[in-house]
């Protein structure tokens, strides 16, 4: 009987401790959403925009650079505040926690900008095109702009009608024409991202957000993307090997439709090969193809896996090429409506995929 007075007063002494330190836990919940509201906030957006953000993988190389170097300085600068306010606190345990908590809010809202730069991708290539286009155009507009401001500073009245008329003459320049390409040049760059585009009739599903653009204007620019066929949907985290074989083709495929439609391959899908280079190395490494040594430098296993990528390479593209000899009126169709409205989303694409006469190895 003792020793069940003693068992159920264990038991209820645990449960009032349960409940204080339920209690407890609730109350500094509340006082760390009270103390620090924005980092609380600041964790909801970023769980939240996390969900809709492309992979970078996917998004334009001029987004890519601006993700990338925002990253770069953006850890670099927090690990040097960090240093420097730790020093300033003497690192005491006291402030630890302060520091600590300003770090992670610091991080998080850094995180947001790169998963903003991610969801606007598309947006801020153009503006980066537009950018390297008039150089020096958005110079003048800057300095514009920073005298405004210097000028603002001093003086508390100021006729805003005049700086309007300002601002808006230096706009006047980014209207300035362009010398167009050559036509031949256009439709070759149509032809490669309509070949592209075809491919995703072969695909488990077409990307809502699938778009085909061309930029003409920057044929001849170097190291500038003059188009693209881009989607926001990342692939699958657990890809299946049709899924790397659809995806292998799609690389090559604006190369095979040139050749299918001028007879030759021009210079500008460089990119293209390194990406399938890297998709095909994968898809080997993963025992879905011929053996392929992993990172082996040795001369003879160097010697095989060229061979291995040679030949896996000779075989998607013979796919490809009876893949468009059959389509190759609807590719010259889709091409010839590229060049004409430059940008074609979803449901304009979707009409011409529906046409698609999917050949053998393409699925």
């Amino acid at each position: 009987m003792d020793v069940k007075n003693r068992l159920l007063k264990l038991r209820t002494a645990i449960t009032r401790l349960k409940r204080r330190n339920s209690k407890e836990w609730s109350s500094f919940g509340k006082h760390i959403f009270a103390s620090h509201p924005l980092l609380i906030i600041g964790l909801g957006i970023l769980l939240s925009v996390k969900q809709i953000a492309p992979s970078i993988i996917s998004i334009p190389t001029q987004a890519k650079s601006i993700h990338d170097a925002t990253f770069s300085i953006g850890v670099t600068c927090l690990g040097i505040w960090t240093i420097v306010a730790g020093i300033g606190t003497g690192f005491r345990l006291f402030n630890l926690f302060a520091l600590a908590i300003q770090c992670i809010e610091r991080f998080v809202f850094l995180s947001i900008v790169l998963l903003l730069i991610r969801c606007f991708a598309s947006e801020i290539a153009e503006v980066v095109i537009l950018v390297r286009q008039n150089p020096e155009d958005i110079l003048l507009t800057l300095i514009a702009f920073l005298i405004v401001s210097v000028t603002f500073s001093f003086s508390k009245k100021y006729h805003a009608e005049r700086v309007t008329e300002k601002l808006a003459n230096l706009g006047m320049r980014f209207t300035q024409s362009i010398k167009p390409p050559l036509m031949q040049d256009v439709q070759r760059l149509a032809v490669h991202e309509a070949g592209h585009a075809l491919l995703y009739a072969a695909a488990h599903k077409v990307p809502k957000d699938l778009t085909a653009q061309i930029m003409p204007e920057l044929i001849g620019v170097p190291n500038e993307t003059t188009g693209y066929v881009w989607t926001k949907e990342s692939p699958p985290e657990s890809p299946t090997q049709e899924f790397l074989h659809w995806r292998m083709l799609l690389d090559l495929a604006g190369n095979v439709a040139e050749i299918t439609t001028f007879g030759n391959r021009g210079s500008g899908a460089t990119s293209d090969n390194e990406i399938w280079i890297t998709n095909a190395i994968e898809y080997l490494e993963a025992g879905m193809g011929e053996v392929y040594f992993h990172n082996s430098i040795k001369e003879s296993h160097v010697l095989h896996n060229r061979l291995v990528l040679n030949s896996l390479k000779a075989q998607h593209e013979k796919i490809l090429l009876s893949f468009f000899t059959v389509n190759q009126s609807l590719l010259k169709e889709l091409a010839d409506t590229i060049v004409l409205k430059k940008r074609l989303e979803q449901k304009e694409i979707t009409p011409f995929l529906e046409r698609v006469v999917l050949t053998e190895g393409v699925v």
